[in-house]
This record gives C-alpha cells, structure tokens and sequence, in this order.
C-alpha cells in the first residue's frame, strides 16, 4: 500500500518527481541548461566540468559552472544531491551527473547517438523517418 502511496495512478513507474519534485526540477534544468549550451551532457561534462580529464569536478568548479550559465537553482544544494555519499569524496563523477552521458562515453559515443531518445512512436513515422531514426543511420552520419 505505501507503494502504491508514492507514484500517481497513472504512472506505472516511480520516479525522481515522485520522490522529490525539488530534486528532480533541479536536476532537469541542469540539464537543460548545459544540454542547450553544449549540445549535450557528455560535451558538457568534457568542457565545462572536466577539461583536464581528471574524471572528477569539485563544488567550487560545479557552482562556477552554473553560476556562469545563470542556472535557476541553486548550485550548490544540486551538487550534494547528486554526490555519492558513501564513497566520502567531496567531488562528482559524471556518472553521478549523468548516466547517459556515462554510458556514452564509455562507446566513445562523444555526439551520444546511442543514447538518443526519440519520444515518437515508430507507427508515426513514414518509412523515410524511420530509417533516418536507427540507430545504424545516426552512426554513419
């Protein structure tokens, strides 16, 4: 019964907004945000938070980031949302911020086609739309 407490009755899944409708507001404008600036998380991740390649962005850097592209929350009450606790480091990894992004770049996937999400039912497309939204036409482009 308490599950069925957390999630809307026509949601089937639980999610983020359920738990923490601040959280999950924060997270998606960051996203935004940085999506829009960059193209994507990944790019972002590489430019603006990791430009040395160390795998890690500290607080100073994160709040620097978003106070740079004006972001409508607040920065540093993101970072520790995000922040995995448990492994004691005062730093994120963008598998922390994004996991998408994460996965991405563990393909070398840099334009993350592979983790393109088109919301459009197949049965919506014409045959010439569909063709271009496979995955194996993104990639040779």
């Amino acid at each position: 019964a308490a599950w069925e407490d957390l999630k809307a009755p026509e949601a089937e899944v639980l999610t983020l907004a359920d738990l923490d409708p601040h959280g999950a507001s924060m997270l998606n404008n960051f996203r935004k945000v940085f999506s829009e600036k960059y193209g994507n998380m990944l790019k972002a991740w590489e430019i603006a938070f990791d430009p040395k390649g160390l795998g890690v962005v500290d607080a100073a850097t994160f709040e620097a980031q978003c106070r740079a592209l004006q972001c409508p929350f607040e920065a540093a009450e993101l970072f520790e949302l995000l922040r995995d606790k448990t492994l004691n480091m005062p730093t994120l990894t963008l598998r922390e911020i994004d996991i998408r992004a994460y996965r991405a770049q563990q393909r070398g996937d840099r334009e993350m086609i592979t983790e393109a999400q088109d919301t459009t039912p197949p049965q919506d497309l014409d045959f010439h739309e569909r063709q271009e939204s496979s995955l194996s036409y993104k990639w040779r482009r």
